[in-house]
């Protein structure tokens, strides 16, 4: 065979031979990427993720939050659907007694927790009156002087003082000077009659 100038011997026609399906080869091998990439992809429907929903975090809290305080709204009963019985029952287990020093009335503050505790209550129940009750430690009928009397007195409105500094209005507020007619320990010796020497606060019961 002889193309142009030049004689193709059977060698070179293999090597045309092997070219050529080399060529053909290498055509497949393009053809075939470029329908692949042509071609759409489908994927299995089990690998196929759903879509993420997106919660707005801060309004369902809100929601919640409303959802909850109106239930414990309406579970928790207020002072006017409380029956008066039931309301003296509340008001007796708020009680406080302050101790003092030997001819002392000054409040010491270690007892403002057990008063704010009234104070706490006087706010819930508005109608009720506070009672405070002043004593000194003493012997009924053989030690009662008007110095004794006056410091019962004293200690009285020490309390009332701390009553009113938090809110409490003056005219729900009755004092009361017990001297020590009242003993909350009635041994005769001095070490027991001492602890006579304090102030009783509690609520007055309720009528209506």
């Amino acid at each position: 065979m002889i193309i142009g100038k030049y004689r193709i011997t059977k060698k070179g026609k293999l090597v045309f031979g092997m070219l050529g399906v080399l060529l053909v080869v290498l055509i497949g091998m393009v053809l075939s990427n470029v329908l692949k990439d042509s071609k759409p992809e489908i994927r299995d429907a089990k690998s196929i993720e759903p879509p993420q929903t997106v919660v707005n975090t801060t309004e369902n809290t809100t929601s919640v939050g409303t959802q909850t305080n109106s239930n414990v709204a309406n579970t928790t009963p207020s002072e006017s659907t409380i029956a008066l019985e039931e309301k003296n029952k509340i008001l007796s287990t708020a009680k406080a007694i302050v101790f003092f020093k030997p001819n002392d009335y000054e409040l010491n503050a270690s007892y403002y927790s057990e008063l704010d505790l009234i104070v706490n209550m006087s706010n819930r129940f508005k109608d009720a009156q506070i009672l405070v009750d002043g004593h000194y430690n003493g012997i009924p009928g053989l030690l009662k002087t008007d110095t004794f009397m006056t410091l019962a007195l004293n200690r009285a409105e020490m309390v009332e003082a701390y009553l009113l500094s938090q809110g409490v209005s003056q005219d729900r507020i009755v004092v009361t000077n017990l001297g020590c007619n009242v003993p909350i320990n009635k041994d005769d010796s001095w070490q027991e009659i001492e602890k006579n020497r304090r102030v009783e606060v509690h609520f007055k019961p309720l009528n209506k």
